[in-house]
């Protein structure tokens, strides 16, 4: 369905679902924003842990981007707390991260983290096809 915007005077195609970037780097933040907005997605950030649970709680995203490493309250913290809630059981989450430990991919894995993308291996043209795939699923 297409939107019509009067006041603006320009049409606007509704969004395609709403994602919750958690990224502590304010210009990679930036950079994927402006790449996952340009394809029709609603976008909220977050840079801290804290915010982000909170905003995740309360708002319930279609799709959560989840660094590890952040401020106030790391990313596999933040998912623990998340997979405690009823809604966060079952949110969706795909983890971008610097962190490739053998091991935290594992934890990741049995806290219900399908994706667990390591930033230097993907592209921003990589990472926004993982998001479209998400939500085809």
């Amino acid at each position: 369905m297409t939107r019509y915007n009067i006041a603006e005077g320009h049409v606007r195609e509704p969004s395609r679902g709403t994602i919750l970037l958690i990224e502590e780097d304010g210009s990679l933040r930036l950079s994927l924003v402006e790449a996952i907005r340009s394809e029709g997605f609603m976008v909220i950030e977050a840079e801290d842990g804290e915010s982000a649970l909170s905003i995740a709680l309360s708002r319930h995203p279609d799709l959560i981007m989840l660094d590890l490493l952040l401020p106030k309250m790391g990313g596999m913290q933040l998912l623990k707390i998340l997979r405690q809630y009823e809604w966060g059981k079952t949110a969706r989450v795909i983890i971008l991260s610097a962190l490739s430990d053998p091991a935290i991919v594992s934890e990741a894995s049995t806290l219900g983290v399908t994706d667990f993308l390591v930033k230097s291996d993907w592209s921003t043209e990589g990472i926004i096809s993982k998001i479209k795939q998400k939500f085809l699923e």
